[in-house]
């Protein structure tokens, strides 16, 4: 193992899972990035639990990076596969850094949290168009949600370290947001529980 620090407790370490059970190691840590050399040596418990690290109270945004060249056949492949066009090979564009997706009740318009680069897109589902695309308050977008009558999306925002959560609303018939609420940490999935109807 080898570890490299720096004055302002910042650090970066070299390791490994020789077993499936290595992983355990790591329970309770925290890390901001997380950097996989080639993935297909590695199972998909080991990865998915190792992404379950993947978190930081420091003001770093999360995120992870390996390298690969899967068999098909392997986990990693099948784990790509929603992100490939079959046909072509290549990434598909609308799917790199979607996290959530939402779609309104009268099937017309689709919505995307971005978490890449920090926003909201709204697609036309007939033409594939983006209609727009709404940057949030803060980082680590999550949940989207449509109400029961299409007027309005409610996206939640996780935010980052210690930031609070945001709920953010959309008017979709504007596509603009309307209103934006703090909420706790780490905002996550949204959905409606009980609707009635204006008295």
């Amino acid at each position: 193992m080898r570890e490299w620090r720096w004055p302002r407790a910042g650090k970066i370490k070299f390791s490994h899972l020789q077993f499936e059970t290595t992983v355990y190691d790591w329970q309770g840590a925290q890390i901001a990035l997380i950097c996989f050399d080639e993935l297909t040596h590695f199972t998909a418990h080991q990865f998915f639990y190792i992404v379950s690290r993947n978190r930081s109270t420091c003001g770093v945004w999360p995120y992870i990076r390996a390298t690969c060249n899967p068999d098909a056949d392997s986990w990693v492949a099948s784990f790509l596969a929603w992100w490939l066009d079959p046909e072509s090979g290549f990434p598909i564009p609308a799917r790199a850094g979607v996290y959530n997706l939402g779609i309104t009740h009268d099937g017309t318009r689709l919505l995307a949290t971005n978490k890449r680069d920090q926003s909201v897109s709204i697609f036309d589902l007939k033409s594939g168009k983006e209609l727009a695309r709404l940057p949030t308050k803060r980082k680590v977008l999550h949940g989207v949600v449509v109400s029961p009558d299409d007027a309005y999306a409610f996206v939640t925002v996780e935010g980052v370290g210690s930031e609070p959560g945001t709920v953010e609303i959309i008017d979709l018939k504007a596509q603009k947001t309307v209103a934006i609420v703090d909420v706790g940490e780490e905002a996550a999935g949204v959905d409606f529980f009980k609707t009635e109807p204006t008295k």
